[in-house]
This record gives C-alpha cells, structure tokens and sequence, in this order.
C-alpha cells in the first residue's frame, strides 16, 4: 500500500536529484531553508489565477473519478483535500518574491 513519505526524506531525494547534472522539478515547495533555486539554469514561473488552480484541481479530479490517474503510484490517494484547497487560496504573489 502507498504511503506518503516522510518530509525529510522527500526533502533529501529533491536535494539528490538537483546535485545532478540535468534535472527538472515541477511544483517544489518554496522552503527557504533549502537552496534549490541557486541550482537552477532556468526557472519558470506560472501564474495562474486561483479560479484556474481550483477548476484544474476540480476537472482531473473529476476526469479520473472512476480509474486512478496514470501518473500516480499505485495505491495513491487522489482526494481533493481541503488542506490543498487552503494551499491554492494562500498562494499568492507573495510566494514569487525574489523570482522576477
């Protein structure tokens, strides 16, 4: 069965993958703790309104209500959880500071 995995391991797979030479990461937490950011060649920011993020969010949920997505592990939970609903809302232009 999948678990999701405990932070500091996810955190030290993510900082494995950017000491290597060529790597793309979509949708890193931005922890300010962590340098990911000076590793990078090239950033590319997305910004989308938080009616796009929820209707993205509402649509796959809905696309896959009946079969797991296929980019999912097996066993994966693909619940629309209000914790990820909270997370879109306070994703503001707040977090892109430093990245213009």
């Amino acid at each position: 069965e999948w678990k999701k995995k405990p932070e500091r391991e996810s955190i030290k797979e993510l900082l494995d993958i950017c000491d290597g030479e060529k790597w793309i990461l979509d949708s890193i937490k931005r922890n300010k703790t962590l340098d990911f950011y000076s590793k990078a060649d090239l950033i590319i920011y997305l910004d989308i309104s938080r009616v796009q993020c929820y209707f993205n969010i509402i649509k796959r949920r809905i696309e896959c209500l009946y079969r797991p997505r296929h980019e999912t592990p097996d066993g994966s939970n693909d619940r629309i959880y209000f914790s990820l609903l909270i997370k879109v809302w306070k994703h503001t232009k707040k977090n892109t500071n430093g990245m213009a």
